[in-house]
């Protein structure tokens, strides 16, 4: 029951009872931060909740995304928290989506719920919707657009200057409930609320999502990088006090050490939900110091009841991508298959232009479980090894996975092969005359000109460096990898051994001679 409900009257009462009302969709005070983490992240997203509204300009949202299990969740709940427990700013509403609640997975009743939680709190806003409902009854159940409109945008217009301090509505996992309608009002709309009216929302990094919000003059994007130093840090210190709270419980002495912590915190990768799905694994063993020091000695021993929560959520990502667009189907294995398989990250750009495919098609729409995804020139790397596990073994029975998300890595690596060495057969010609004094006899001895930065790509230097550690998966050499690499003894090969030299690396074919040995039809130089 409201805190406020004494002061309704009963016409109020009976029109807000019109709106529709998500039970079970506000903060959770069991889900917030451990103590002493993220305290970085939350001063930020605090410090825009609580400026005067002269200091935010045009800001109405603070965006927070990030892979999934990154704890996205968790600070939404503590920023929640925090301002449900203090003036300023007040906590307006709290809508947190789920795709396992049916009120929750849909923005249906995103904006009635927010609406009357506000009219908890603001007497002016309620005042505001009674009448607007009492002129038109069908807005209880109008549109969205019309909705936001006529429940949040005018109530708060008249409202604002009622208002001393800031009120926030947090909204979380944005990605899990999201639709085309409340997209296009988070772009346009929302940027008209009064900045005493802010939105704090949390979201996966999904492409279509980030690529529409990030760069508008009302909001502001933090990613959280779960390979920062911080971030990992902050691991470190939960799973330091969830371990102990393990040992007391189970009194367990001598059991924890730093090099313990260090030997999980690596393992963890800076994942919050792995970290805490193993802990919560390990507190119910009959014998968790030996469970943990398996998983940490062999993670494939780390049995269903731990990694079920991760291989389903895998699962309900990878089902949720445009598997009728054929151009995302037949790109999938490719181009996800090479970030699993690459010996060394690339960028998008670099892997489309290595594998010769439009990248950005599979890997925007996987940016969700990715680190860099979003970002044409940053390297793109899973975003924990239990990814890399799931994908490799998610055709098998049990693993709650689907045989097209499957990923070879050994397949994949022998395409790579093949496609590094058409790429330097198609590339390194053009770099004949930039390494030519390099085997001028004239040149003076013990000088090796060093090719500038940027003049061998990224991609390019990829096939140098690694085309023969691919090759070594092939077992059978295809007639047209025979063809590529007869291709490259002839054009190409003193020309990939000069750009090593001119890069300070010494390119051996020592790796490629053995492995052509054992062709059931050798390949030699």
């Amino acid at each position: 029951m409201s805190l406020f409900s004494d002061i309704y009257s009963e016409h109020e009462r009976a029109t807000l009872n019109l709106l529709q009302y998500a039970e079970r969709a506000s903060w959770d005070s069991s889900q917030v931060c451990h103590p002493g983490t993220r305290a970085d992240i939350l001063e930020d997203i605090m410090q825009f909740l609580t400026a005067p509204a002269d200091n935010i300009s045009t800001l109405r949202i603070a965006l927070l995304t990030g892979v999934v299990g990154c704890g996205k969740t968790v600070i939404a709940h503590t920023v929640a928290k925090k301002c449900a427990e203090n003036k300023c700013p007040m906590l307006g509403s709290s809508f947190f989506f789920s795709s396992e609640f049916d009120e929750r997975r849909r923005p249906d009743r995103l904006f009635s719920t927010i609406s009357r939680d506000i009219c908890d709190l603001d007497s002016t806003f309620r005042m505001a919707i009674c009448e607007a409902i009492d002129r038109e009854r069908a807005l209880a159940s109008a549109p969205m657009r019309r909705q936001f409109d006529g429940l949040i945008l005018k109530p708060a217009q008249e409202a604002s200057p009622h208002r001393t301090h800031p009120l926030t509505i947090v909204i979380d996992a944005l990605d899990e409930g999201c639709n085309e309608d409340l997209l296009r009002l988070l772009e346009t709309s929302v940027a008209l609320v009064p900045n005493k009216f802010r939105f704090f929302i949390t979201t996966r990094t999904e492409a279509t999502i980030i690529q529409r919000l990030r760069n508008l003059d009302h909001i502001s994007l933090k990613e959280i990088n779960i390979r920062a130093n911080i971030n990992c840090q902050d691991v470190k210190v939960f799973v330091n006090h969830a371990l102990n709270v393990i040992a007391h419980n189970r009194r367990i002495a001598n059991w924890l050490d730093d090099r313990l912590i260090t030997r999980f915190n690596d393992h963890a990768e800076g994942l919050f939900l792995w970290a805490s799905t193993v802990c919560d694994h390990v507190g119910v063993c009959p014998s968790p110091k030996e469970e943990l020091d398996d998983i940490l000695n062999n993670r494939e021993l780390l049995d269903s009841r731990a990694t079920e929560k991760m291989n389903k959520l895998y699962t309900n990502i990878l089902s949720k991508c445009p598997w009728h667009n054929r151009h995302f189907a037949r790109r999938y294995q490719s181009c996800l298959g090479a970030v699993v398989a690459l010996k060394r990250p690339l960028s998008v750009s670099s892997i489309g232009k290595l594998l010769d495919e439009n990248a950005d098609v599979v890997l925007h729409q996987l940016s969700s479980l990715l680190i860099g995804a979003l970002t044409p020139d940053q390297p793109v790397q899973i975003a924990h090894s239990s990814l890399r596990d799931y994908l490799t073994r998610c055709d098998r029975p049990g693993s709650y996975g689907d045989a097209r998300f499957s990923i070879s890595e050994v397949e994949n690596s022998q395409h790579l092969a093949l496609r590094c060495i058409l790429t330097l057969n198609r590339e390194l010609p053009k770099h004949r005359d930039a390494v030519a004094i390099l085997v001028d006899n004239k040149r003076e001895a013990g000088h090796i000109p060093r090719l500038e930065d940027g003049v061998i790509t990224e991609h390019v230097w990829y096939a140098c460096e690694y085309w023969a550690n691919h090759i070594q998966d092939i077992k059978v050499a295809s007639n047209e990898l025979r063809e590529a690499l007869a291709c490259f003894q002839e054009y190409c090969l003193l020309v990939w051994v000069a750009i090593g030299a001119s890069r300070g690396t010494y390119f051996s074919i020592g790796k490629f001679y053995k492995w052509s040995k054992v062709l059931p039809f050798p390949i030699l130089f």
